[in-house]
């Protein structure tokens, strides 16, 4: 058995437990979106959201928008690294807070990219780094959309959010039973998109969306999806 494990944004603990024959040793990312508590700020106050992992995720994110290094700051025990680039041909900054193993950014447009905006959007944050995730919270906001997502080489790309969240997603026909819970198989309605497995448990729901960089046809790629989904053993989204 191969067991690979994360903590969530939230803090919440995914697991997923599969056969031996497939590679879970690549790292977890994470996402949530903090939305402010009814009636404790001002109706003015937007949600945001922010992502984790690990701490070389932050020079990759930098590459993508041809970002160079702004400043560094070095704040709650770790830094934070503010990157200057372009998006879709607009400047955009790549905010980074590294802690000693992961990282938790954003991207920050004007007027809101400045050092001082940006230190004031992690100060919001209590921040607690480990060596299986980051975990973000933020006094008077509420995480939601929560999800942990990681590649599976020759398979394609894991997404698990909690269950508790995906109730739309499952569908209200029986799937085939698996040890973990049930699984279904999701025809895309556009020639262009992949088609993709969904699986369920008591506390998870995760999807696998085959990698097109796995086999030129289609069909393969859905089988190797499929059979990834039922040698899964276990799939749990706890605290």
């Amino acid at each position: 058995m191969d067991r690979s494990r994360c903590i969530a944004a939230d803090g919440s603990l995914v697991t997923v437990e599969i056969d031996d024959g497939y590679d879970l040793d690549r790292p977890w990312f994470s996402y949530a979106e903090f939305r402010p508590r009814p009636g404790e700020l001002s109706n003015d106050v937007l949600p945001f959201g922010v992502n984790t992992g690990p701490v070389s995720s932050v020079e990759v994110g930098a590459q993508s928008i041809n970002a160079v290094l702004r400043s560094e700051v070095d704040f709650d025990g770790g830094v934070i690294a503010i990157y200057d680039g372009f998006d879709g041909g607009q400047p955009a900054t790549l905010a980074a807070w590294r802690g000693s193993f992961n990282a938790a950014w954003g991207f920050h447009y004007r007027p809101e990219d400045t050092e001082a905006a940006i230190v004031e959007f992690f100060s919001r944050m209590r921040l607690a780094d480990g060596e299986l995730g980051l975990t973000v919270s933020v006094p008077q906001y509420d995480a939601a959309a929560v999800r942990a997502y990681k590649r599976v080489p020759d398979v394609g790309f894991l997404d698990v959010i909690p269950g508790s969240d995906a109730q739309q997603l499952v569908p209200r026909w029986e799937g085939d039973a698996t040890n973990y819970g049930e699984v279904w198989r999701r025809d895309s309605l556009n020639s262009d998109w992949e088609d993709m497995v969904l699986m369920a448990s008591a506390s998870a729901v995760a999807t696998m969306t085959p990698d097109v960089a796995v086999h030129s046809q289609r069909a393969v790629r859905n089988e190797r999806a499929a059979s990834f989904a039922v040698a899964v053993e276990e799939l749990t989204w706890g605290d």
